[in-house]
């Protein structure tokens, strides 16, 4: 077994493991909207805290290897890694912008985890209200 086919494997496992964990975050976000117990809220912001080292991992794994195959066996200039990269370059800063604002998101995260403290050692934790329907 050579290098090429190692380095090529990994970089298939971190696409699987990439797309994964934007899976996990889509499935995050259809399951807010549906959620209606604190206990589910709180398995959502558990399941979001590991999905996230999970996702950039994926993502650094890909990343890393597709670059060494690109220097090595292709070359930076080949039509379809040339848009790769670039729509790489174009995703990341939109992502952090669009998806998961850093400032915002960690406020938002603590003030639900801050509203969740007064139900921490109840038996019965209350039914969350719900919200308006928007059309």
């Amino acid at each position: 077994m050579s290098l090429y086919t190692v380095i090529l494997f990994l970089h298939i496992v971190g696409a699987i493991g990439y797309f994964l964990g934007i899976g996990l975050w889509l499935f995050i976000l259809l399951g807010w909207r549906r959620v209606q117990r604190v206990e589910q809220v709180r398995s959502l912001i558990h399941l979001n805290d590991l999905s996230a080292p999970f996702a950039a991992a994926s993502a650094v794994l890909l990343l890393g290897t597709g670059l060494y195959l690109a220097l090595t066996a292709w070359s930076l200039l080949t039509s379809w890694i040339l848009v790769a990269l670039i729509s790489l370059l174009l995703m990341v800063p939109t992502s952090a912008a669009l998806i998961a604002p850093s400032s915002n998101g960690w406020r938002v995260k603590r003030r639900v985890v801050s509203s969740l403290k007064p139900w921490s050692n109840t038996s019965t934790t209350p039914s969350l209200p719900r919200p308006a329907r928007r059309f």
